[in-house]
């Protein structure tokens, strides 16, 4: 008969079936079961009697293709497997990650197989005997039949002898591109291997292999040990002819994320695309890697079975750089990812220079300030964006010559801050910086001094009296482009009542905004008083009165 199975199938009430004895295995099947990639989870198999798995015997002409078991057990007697407990058809892409235990002859997936054939196929649980002989990883013993494209990696002890990461013992037994990683530990020293426990004869082993670090075995002729690096390279296997790539979305058998994961199924994986983002920014930091990268997935995926993932730009340089995932993996039940690239507008690192000074100076209407930049410096060894240092082992140098300072603004002030600007970075690697400095310089602009002068008294005839009057009280010239200023002034008069060139005393001048930006503010007077001088002439007299007798 012709059997498939409609969709995934949650097994586990069969823990509670028959008493506890759990699922009845199908008795010998010579149909053709087909599992469409669907699962059989929780699946219990709980007995003491011998042919026991999914199958007790799929026997010749059978054929059981893409199915899995996953989180049950399977417990039996002698002959037992996942998928079935004696085979002497066809297991194509099927595979088993629950544990399998029995009394001998117990395999991950097959316990015998008699002139049968595995293709494509894989078990993960754990796999123990009891009290016999004869276990395997994949398959417990093997009279003919031929095992190609497949694995074990479910840690393995037998009880007894023959012992293999793959299969216990075998006779004419043809291995293909086929691999083992468990742990293979037995109470026997009798026939334990990486690969294959017992060669009873005529069995051969075509480029296929066993971590001998995991597995904890050295045994040679059965099988070829490898170390765990050696076993999660592309290079060891291409160079044995397999089918494999390292890339995503291939049509090759077999898939392998290099330095993460021994091979993979591919028919197992799930095709996925990660597309790195085209709008990721960093802040230049001497390195390729971009920290804050981000993809998308062009399906929904179980970010559980995702795993690492490094973005890289082609240059650390500042600019627009394309951006590539590498490192990032899955594991057999997840997905044979492919990368697409993105870009990273790099832009430049903040650097600041200390050391500058700057000098006071007397307001002459700009904000010019003199700097002395002797003691200028960038510094390196930066560890973060912000910190405003260079990157060490980054070639970068301060040229100081177009340095200029200013002040805030052009009026007088004390402790006031100055901005220096024209800082230029030099060196292989100047263009990933930007510069500016953080010095703190501060300076005064002091008032600058002006001197009344012009002013012009009248003469007077002598009147007895100081009284003078101006006839110009002088002005201000500020030579600070064209600030005028206001002069205010108070009284005048002469130094002496007496008459003769005497002097003249003007008091109280003061100053006041004027014209073209001339502020009061940024001047002060040499002395609020004036002089000049002026003639006090003679008052002449008639004599009057004068009577003779």
């Amino acid at each position: 008969g012709k059997y498939e199975l409609g969709g995934n199938i949650d097994a586990s009430a069969t823990s509670g079936w028959n008493g506890g004895l759990g699922f009845e295995p199908v008795g010998t099947f010579t149909g053709s079961f087909n599992g469409l990639n669907h699962t059989i989870s929780g699946l219990t198999i709980n007995r003491s009697s011998s042919y026991a798995g999914l199958f007790s015997n799929a026997g010749t002409g059978s054929s059981i293709s893409n199915v899995g078991l996953v989180s049950g057990s399977v417990k039996g007697g002698a002959y037992v497997g996942g998928i079935a407990g004696y085979l002497s058809g066809a297991i194509t892409n099927s595979y088993v990650t629950n544990p399998v235990t029995g009394t001998n002859q117990v395999g991950g997936l097959v316990g015998f197989l008699l002139s049968g054939t595995i293709a494509n196929s894989y078990a993960t649980g754990a796999v123990s005997s009891t009290t016999g002989a004869y276990t395997g990883g994949l398959v417990a013993g093997a009279s003919g039949g031929t095992i190609t494209n497949s694995y074990a990696t479910g840690a393995v002890f037998g009880k007894l002898q023959n012992v293999g990461g793959l299969v216990g013992g075998a006779t004419s037994l043809s291995i293909v591109n086929s691999y083992a990683a468990g742990a293979v530990t037995s109470d026997s020293s009798t026939n334990i291997g990486g690969l294959l426990g017992a060669n009873f004869s005529g069995s051969t082993f075509t480029n296929s292999f066993y971590d001998s670090q995991t597995t904890g075995r050295s045994d040679t002729g059965k099988g070829d040990p490898k170390t765990t690096a050696e076993m999660k390279t592309l290079a060891t296997f291409t160079n044995a002819g397999w089918d494999i790539d390292n890339a995503g979305a291939t049509d090759k058998v077999w898939r392998i994320y290099e330095g993460n994961t021994y091979p993979l199924l591919r028919s197992f994986l799930t095709a996925a695309t990660a597309t790195v983002k085209s709008d990721l920014t960093k802040v230049y930091n001497a390195s390729t890697t971009v920290a804050g990268g981000s993809h998308t997935w062009n399906t929904a995926v179980d970010e559980s079975r995702i795993f690492g993932g490094v973005y890289t730009s082609a240059s650390k340089n500042v600019g627009n750089r394309a951006v590539t995932l590498t490192g990032i993996y899955s594991n057999q039940q997840g997905y044979d990812i492919k990368t697409e690239n993105g870009a990273v507008m790099i832009s430049a690192k903040e650097i600041t220079v200390t050391g500058v000074t700057a000098s006071g100076k007397v307001y002459n209407g700009n904000p010019t300030a003199m700097i002395n930049t002797d003691s200028a410096v960038i510094t390196g060894g930066a560890t973060t964006d912000d910190d405003k240092k260079y990157y060490t082992g980054d070639t970068v140098a301060l040229e100081k010559g177009s340095a200029a300072g200013n002040f805030n603004n052009k009026d007088v002030g004390t402790d006031k801050p100055v901005t220096i600007t024209g800082f230029i970075l030099s060196g292989t690697d100047s263009g990933n910086y930007s510069v500016t400095d953080n010095s703190g310089a501060t300076a005064d602009i002091s008032k600058k001094v002006l001197t009344v002068s012009g002013l012009a008294a009248d003469g007077k005839t002598y009147d007895g009296g100081t009284g003078v009057t101006i006839s110009n009280w002088g002005i201000v010239t500020t030579n600070v482009g064209e600030e005028t200023l206001t002069l205010n002034h108070g009284t005048a008069s002469f130094d002496s009542k007496n008459a003769g060139t005497q002097g003249v005393t003007a008091i109280n001048y003061s100053l006041a905004d004027g014209t073209n930006g001339g502020q009061a503010s940024n001047y002060d007077l040499s002395s609020t008083t004036a002089t000049t001088t002026a003639d006090i002439s003679k008052k002449v007299l008639t004599v009057s009165g004068l009577a003779a007798d």
